[in-house]
């Protein structure tokens, strides 16, 4: 009909469009979450030291329905496709023994412990289809962490001190994966191990991965004066690697990451200003990146796509962060935040998107991380009017300047950079003399403009909320 699909199109938005209106190649779908949580805390004084206890249990529930936001690039018109279901549970463990309140050094210990139960992805038998394609049946099994930490803080004098802290964890995390076909034909090499039947059935595979992994913190800190503080420190980073869920699985490695940080924190005009600067250099390892893939199973020689982690090699993020809250009267006070930063990828060959193409074997060394602007600048302003009867009005405004930024390591495909944009918000609340009723309006957005929040699997781009106006009325008993 001469209208643009997505293939063509990406993620940009026509003119005379908006990002929150669904067309005809993409009606609305439907994402619902259920989470129960049941957590207890038990905290014991013992003089010596504090005991605290912390078990708890994680129950969620997720229902997707939606097209993919494929539109006509896999030619589901007006229609949304069956929904994605999953449950998962969560089990974990926390107990810490901390130095009390009053002691001059401060130290921690502790142990954590986490394991989820195995989760059934697609359970059905892959000889019970009536086509002659290859199926495949995947479930996790249960994953596991063990973690024991400890961290202190020692008074060298009364201005400084200095910290280190270390911890060891273990993390195990396993799959087993089926496939077969009813209907092999007798030219496959698999046809052998079928006695005849055509019928073939490789019976559950397992694998495995156990990682260990310890990782440190060393600190100073220093008191020049009463209302400042000056502080450096290196620490190292561990993200847990693991297995895809291609076929079969493929290991992809940890993320680890080597921190150094230094900064200042002080308070001026006694106290009515604080100013906090900070410096950073981040050198990463092995750093993780989600793709959709297109590959060849060895086994069945049938051609498959999942999402799978790829490990780029050393990538760094270094910058700068200043923040300024100031109380300029009694009445009136401003913050501002200013943010840079240089985060690049290490070398990462990525290869092309399977569903919406694009160039293929981009090289990410040396590209901006997604998610990254070079430079962020957020101001805020706030108003407080006391009446005669003891309620006070206040009234704020703030607004946040970002540099344009990549939304996804996939910088080859349509609409994946998001421009230079501002979005500001505002608000305004009446206080009544007891405090107990309080009446509220705000506004999001502004300037009425999308910005891409984050990206997910399969092309779908979630971005923040259009123009919003919120009138909320509340009363403390």
């Amino acid at each position: 009909d001469g209208i643009p699909d997505i293939v063509q199109t990406g993620w940009i938005v026509p003119a005379g469009a908006d990002a929150w209106t669904n067309d005809k190649w993409h009606p609305a779908g439907s994402l619902t979450n259920k989470q129960k949580i049941f957590s207890i805390k038990i905290d014991l004084d013992m003089n010596w030291a504090q005991l605290t206890l912390i078990p708890s249990y994680t129950e969620v529930s997720s229902l997707n329905v939606d097209n993919m936001l494929l539109g006509i690039a896999t030619s589901v018109v007006k229609s949304l496709g069956t929904g994605q279901g999953r449950d998962s549970q969560q089990y974990t463990a926390e107990a810490r023994l901390a130095s009390p309140a009053d002691s001059a050094v401060k130290w921690l210990v502790g142990y954590y412990g986490m394991k989820m139960p195995q989760q059934e992805m697609n359970m059905q038998d892959p000889t019970t289809y009536s086509d002659a394609n290859w199926h495949f049946v995947n479930k996790r099994d249960p994953d596991m962490t063990h973690a024991l930490f400890g961290q202190a803080t020692v008074p060298i004098t009364d201005r400084f001190r200095v910290t280190g802290g270390i911890r060891h964890s273990q993390d195990t995390n396993s799959t087993d994966y089926r496939y077969g076909n009813s209907q092999v034909p007798p030219a496959h090499p698999l046809y052998a191990d079928t006695n005849g039947t055509g019928v073939y059935d490789s019976g559950w595979l397992h694998y495995e991965q156990d990682v260990k992994s310890t990782t440190y913190k060393a600190g100073i800190e220093f008191d020049p004066g009463e209302n400042s503080m000056l502080y450096a420190q290196v620490s190292t980073g561990f993200k847990q690697g693991g297995l895809n869920m291609t076929l079969p699985p493929k290991v992809y490695k940890p993320e680890e990451l080597v921190a150094y940080e230094f900064g200042s924190k002080n308070r001026f005009m006694n106290g009515r200003m604080q100013l906090n600067l900070e410096g950073y250099y981040y050198k990463y390892t092995n750093m993780q990146a989600q793709l959709p893939v297109e590959y060849t199973v060895a086994a069945t020689g049938s051609t498959e796509r999942a999402q799978a982690i790829f490990n780029a090699k050393e990538g760094t993020n270094k910058g700068v962060d200043i923040e300024l809250d100031y109380l300029v009267t009694q009445n009136d006070k401003v913050n501002a935040a200013l943010a840079l930063v240089d985060a690049k990828y290490g070398e990462l060959l990525i290869p092309a998107n399977p569903d919406f193409g694009g160039g293929g074997n981009l090289q990410l060394k040396g590209r901006q991380v997604a998610m990254s602007p070079d430079w962020c600048i957020k101001l805020g302003y706030e108003h407080t009017v006391n009446l005669d009867n003891g309620a006070f009005f206040t009234v704020g405004f703030d607004t946040k300047i970002s540099d344009g930024y990549w939304t996804t390591a996939e910088q080859y495909l349509a609409g994946a950079y998001q421009d230079r944009y501002t979005r500001s918000n505002f608000n305004a609340s009446y206080t009544t003399e007891d405090g107990k009723w309080v009446t509220s309006v705000s506004g999001k957005n502004l300037e009425n403009h999308a910005q891409t929040n984050f990206i997910v699997p399969f092309y779908r781009r979630f971005v923040n909320e259009p123009r919003t106006f919120v009138l909320n009325v509340s009363y403390k008993f």
